[in-house]
């Protein structure tokens, strides 16, 4: 049944509906006749009743009409059934009231699907952005924990430079005392030998000055030599004691001699 079919029957509705309200005015107006005017208050009620009712069954003529033309697809089979005052409208044996729950039916899960979808994406979303956050703290901290490995290796690598500087100058340290060390013994030694080698030079020399013991004999008295002379010259002094001895050996009265006399040593 097509949209033209609908609007001849709802016509046909409509002409019923219009011939059962002249009929009323006639029922009612012999009515009025019959019982009199203590009958006109009940009448009129009734004639409200009646026209309240017309006006909703049209009312509800026009729902189904307006439903079929807004709902109604061409191409599909559409059939009217008529139960007393109810007109409902079935398409492929089915009401149509049921075409519709199934089309909201429809809706409300479409609406489902795509409201779990788009809470599935944004857990996805919210997922991925948790593991790249916790994949770039990880990032970081690895980072980090070779940053400080990294200082502490360098720390350590600095601590046993530092130590084997310090070793390296302890030794330099030690070795310069002990050369400076052995310097000063050197030249302890070299001062020692020297002051033994002065010593026997100056024994030496004392021994070369010293006069010899002189011998029981006689000297011949050289040129500028005086008793004085001879006496420091063989007995190592001339005092008045070596003097005398002397004057004494050879009877001279003072000390004067000359050259060539023979003086004896006693």
């Amino acid at each position: 049944m097509d949209k033209d079919d609908y609007k001849d029957k709802f016509e046909e509705h409509r002409q019923t509906i219009d011939g059962e309200e002249e009929e009323v005015p006639q029922k009612m107006s012999r009515t009025e006749r019959y019982r009199g005017d203590k009958n006109e208050k009940p009448e009129k009620k009734k004639r409200h009743l009646m026209e309240y009712l017309s006006i909703t069954f049209i009312l509800i003529l026009i729902s189904i009409l307006i439903f079929v033309w807004l709902f109604y697809e061409p191409g599909q089979k559409v059939t009217e059934v008529k139960d007393g005052d109810e007109v409902e409208v079935v398409k492929d044996g089915e009401p149509a009231s049921k075409d519709k729950d199934k089309d909201a039916d429809k809706e409300d899960k479409k609406a489902k699907e795509e409201k779990a979808a788009l809470a599935k994406k944004k857990a996805e979303e919210a997922k991925k952005a948790e593991e790249e956050r916790q994949a770039k703290a990880q990032q970081e901290q690895d980072q980090h924990k070779a940053e400080e490995a990294k200082k502490a290796e360098e720390a350590r690598q600095a601590e046993a430079n530092r130590q084997a500087e310090a070793a390296r100058q302890a030794e330099e340290a030690r070795k310069a005392e002990a050369a400076r060390q052995a310097e000063a013994n050197r030249q302890a030694e070299a001062a020692r030998q020297a002051e033994e080698a002065k010593k026997a030079q100056q024994q030496q020399q004392q021994q070369q000055q010293k006069p010899q013991q002189p011998q029981a004999g006689t000297h011949t008295v050289q040129a500028g030599e005086t008793l004085y002379r001879i006496g420091v010259n063989y007995y190592g002094s001339g005092d008045e004691a070596t003097l005398q001895k002397i004057r004494a050996a050879n009877g001279l009265s003072s000390n004067n001699i000359v050259v060539g006399q023979q003086i004896t040593l006693p």
